[in-house]
């Protein structure tokens, strides 16, 4: 990183940068992880008197 590019962001700002790159690799080291722009989406429907919940792996692409 260009520390000339640093010196005019906020500390807090890439203090956040930082922890959010750490989730990220923390996250991608737990096991196989979705391919970028996946995500799940909850369906909850009712049939009778019982409420079920399906999630599904949706994609922007």
């Amino acid at each position: 990183m260009d520390n000339a590019k640093d010196q005019t962001i906020s500390v807090h700002l890439l203090a956040e940068r930082d922890r959010l790159h750490n989730l990220i690799a923390q996250i991608r080291e737990s096991g196989i992880v979705a391919p970028t722009h996946c995500w799940l989406v909850e369906s909850p429907q009712t049939k009778g008197n019982r409420t079920y919940t399906y999630v599904r792996l949706v994609s922007d692409t």
